[in-house]
């Protein structure tokens, strides 16, 4: 089961591919200048708009990346498990003694 962090990252993540997601640079970018308007990073935006284009694509393609990362993997659900931890403690290499005995198996 995936815990309430996990979950709140992907959907962290995937707002922020949605809020920069380049389809949408008609309407963030004039936002961006208007929040930035008097100061010089509103007014280096206002002449370099293709870095920005750059900057929001690789945002995107990161951020997207991340939220279906941590969306779609399943966690490991023997670490939550004590009587598999318990089992494992108890006999450490029952997983290569069980291997050695299917590989041997096939030998023959």
């Amino acid at each position: 089961m995936k815990s309430q962090a996990t979950t709140f990252k992907s959907f962290i993540a995937g707002a922020f591919a949605l809020a920069v997601c380049p389809c949408h640079l008609p309407i963030t970018l004039p936002l961006l200048l208007t929040f930035t308007a008097g100061t010089t990073l509103g007014s280096w935006l206002a002449g370099h708009t293709v870095i920005w284009f750059g900057v929001s694509t690789v945002l995107f393609v990161v951020s997207l990346f991340l939220a279906l990362h941590w969306g779609l993997t399943e966690e490991d659900e023997t670490s939550t498990c004590t009587s598999c931890a318990a089992a494992e403690t108890k006999h450490p290499y029952r997983r290569q003694i069980l291997t050695n005995w299917l590989l041997r198996g096939k030998e023959m």
